[in-house]
C-alpha cells in the first residue's frame, strides 16, 4: 500500500516538474524565438530519470557479466 502511495507521489511530482520544464523553456523560446527541441522533449526530468535507469542497468549488466565470465566459471578463461 505505501509503495502504491509513494509511486503515484513520485509520479505525479515527475509530471509536474516536466510541465514546469516545458514552461520554462517555452518562455525562452518565445523571448528569443529559437525552436529549442532537444531540450524542451530529451532534457525534461522524466527522461533524464530514464536515460539513466538504462544506463545504470546496462553498466551492472555488463559488470556481471564480466564478473560470472572469469570468476564463476575460470574454467572458461585462458590460462597461462
Amino acid at each position: 500500500m505505501i509503495e502504491i502511495i509513494l509511486s503515484a507521489l513520485a509520479e505525479f511530482g515527475l509530471i509536474h516538474e516536466d510541465y514546469k520544464h516545458k514552461k520554462r523553456i517555452s518562455s525562452i523560446e518565445k523571448e528569443d524565438g529559437k525552436k529549442r527541441p532537444f531540450q524542451k522533449y530529451l532534457l525534461q526530468p522524466s527522461a533524464i530519470i530514464i536515460i539513466s535507469i538504462i544506463f545504470i542497468v546496462s553498466f551492472g549488466t555488463i559488470a556481471r557479466i564480466n564478473y560470472q565470465r572469469t570468476s564463476i566459471y575460470p574454467d572458461k578463461t585462458k590460462k597461462k
